[in-house]
């Protein structure tokens, strides 16, 4: 609504939005990590890298060792699923539906609410009130991914494509279910390193989304632009089997 009148309203939200979260920073949250004297507080150590690595490939009881290398592969497609649409949705709706940007801007704060509710009440019944364990409700938030992948790809009426993005609304709950799941398996000391891990692994993600997505989307937009969606759907595919 601000941008349809001017831009510059929009971009003076943002950025006061931002100057009073920083604020609220400085002011109400304090520091809680305590920062003992003689220890080497440089960001870039290479032995800093080597024993986090060391972390992570160490043998462990069961299968723990594997459970870290398939939560960063999971996560990894996760963001590049995510990232890989972003880009292109706009662009999408436009060619499909006709969308105009206040079309397209309504959609997503629709799916942004969905999002920040569903997932938020369902998670408290099912993991803090019934207790459900977390890979379980992370292997169902993949499968109701996929279906929502295969509805948005032969949606052809814009309710079709708002009712499809219900099953999604669960998409962004993958993260904290799989954190949550590693903070119970793996000793305090470790998590953080392999929580590093982890973040260092999702950046290839953040990487290669837009570019596997656009380059996808480049070679079926005259014939089937839909793809987008099949191709997340068989990314969800390989995720789901990883979780099984």
């Amino acid at each position: 609504m601000l941008y349809s009148k001017s831009s510059t309203y929009a971009f003076a939200l943002s950025a006061m939005s931002t100057i009073a979260g920083l604020l609220y920073t400085s002011l109400f949250l304090k520091e809680t990590v305590i920062i003992k004297k003689g220890i080497n507080t440089k960001l870039f150590n290479l032995s800093l890298v080597k024993n986090m690595w060391e972390t992570v490939v160490k043998k462990r009881f069961g299968y723990l060792r594997c459970l870290i290398i398939l939560s960063a592969v999971v996560l990894t497609l996760n963001i590049a699923i995510v990232l890989g649409e972003d880009s292109l949705m706009y662009m999408y709706v436009q060619k499909q539906f006709l969308w105009t940007l206040e079309n397209y801007t309504l959609f997503n704060a629709y799916a942004t609410l969905l999002s920040a509710s569903i997932p938020a009440i369902g998670l408290y019944i099912l993991s803090t009130k019934l207790e459900i364990p977390e890979m379980y409700l992370a292997t169902a938030a993949t499968g109701l991914r996929i279906i929502e992948k295969v509805c948005l790809a032969y949606s052809r009426y814009t309710w079709q494509f708002y009712l499809a993005k219900i099953f999604g609304c669960v998409v962004l709950t993958s993260e904290p279910l799989v954190r949550s799941q590693l903070s119970k398996s793996f000793p305090s000391e470790d998590l953080g390193k392999i929580y590093a891990f982890i973040s260092v692994i999702e950046g290839f993600g953040t990487l290669l989304g837009s570019p596997i997505y656009t380059t996808a989307y480049n070679m079926t937009i005259h014939n089937f632009a839909n793809f987008i969606f099949l191709l997340s759907a068989l990314f969800g595919t390989f995720v789901l089997g990883l979780y099984m």
